[in-house]
């Protein structure tokens, strides 16, 4: 009987440990195959000839994203912080189409689309009111954040939170080159004003990206994806949260450590 017992626990415990084999095995590789479909992804259709057609365009849909994002942005229940928005006309080179003019203002629409990634934290109490979306020069270099928040700071009246856009550099590479580079999607300083996001192809990374480097600007630390504290986080899926290095899933979980920084960032902008 006891003999029996023990045979029955010793099954069981080893179906829990295949299972959780299974569960870190397949999940990598789900994590694996999505970082290759959005990094094979970063690249633009840039068959538009930089002239001044082009940049009038652009200044026109710029406009008009302003004006869109202004009169779409509703008063929310929640701490309120000013929020501009500043865009390269590279953006433009990489998402337009020549072949299909009613596509020539997807980088506005891809814009508008990675900004809901801040729902998350007005969710948390926050009210963000867009001010401005403001054009810096397509030679400005997007490889360095400090260079764009150095310029941002001597060339306009910056918001409480500023978030430039800039088309991601690794799209020069091949794609054999990317897979053995490091992408970089986004940068933002630690509990600072700025962030630089990198857009891609690939909408929910944009999105996701946007929040992540959101929060570096609350406070939130990178966590590293091997961790193995991550088994025990009912709210991780394949050990993917919010604050995750790895940009393989559109996971916008945050544990309770990282909900209370976010809510004491609110004395910043009481």
């Amino acid at each position: 009987m006891a003999n029996g017992l023990r045979r029955k626990i010793a099954k069981w415990a080893g179906y829990g440990i295949l299972g959780a084999l299974c569960y870190v095995v397949s999940g990598n590789c789900y994590n694996a195959i999505r970082q290759t479909v959005v990094i094979a992804g970063i690249t633009g259709k840039n068959n538009r000839e930089l002239n001044k057609e082009f940049y009038s365009e652009f200044e026109n849909e710029r406009q008009a994203l302003e004006s869109r994002l202004k009169q779409n942005d509703r008063d929310k229940a929640g701490v309120e912080i000013s929020l501009n928005l500043y865009v390269n006309p590279m953006l433009k080179y990489f998402y337009d189409d020549a072949n299909d003019p009613e596509d020539n203002s997807g980088w506005a629409k891809e814009v508008e689309s990675a900004i809901s990634g801040l729902e998350v934290f007005e969710d948390l109490g926050y009210d963000f009111r867009i001010e401005n979306v403001y054009a810096v020069p397509s030679e400005l270099d997007p490889l360095s954040i400090y260079d764009v928040a150095y310029f941002i700071e001597e060339n306009y009246n910056t918001a409480e939170f500023n978030i430039s856009f800039a088309t991601n550099p690794a799209q020069r590479l091949g794609v054999y080159e990317r897979l053995k580079s490091e992408i970089v999607l986004g940068k933002g300083f630690l509990r600072g004003s700025h962030s630089l996001i990198y857009l891609t192809n690939d909408t929910a990374t944009n999105r996701r990206i946007l929040a992540h480097e959101a929060g570096h600007m609350f406070g939130l630390d990178d966590e590293e994806i091997e961790e193995w504290k991550h088994m025990l986080d009912p709210n991780c899926f394949f050990f993917i949260r919010l604050m995750t290095q790895n940009a393989a899933c559109e996971s916008y979980s945050l544990n309770e450590e990282e909900i209370a920084i976010i809510k004491k960032a609110k004395e910043r902008f009481d």
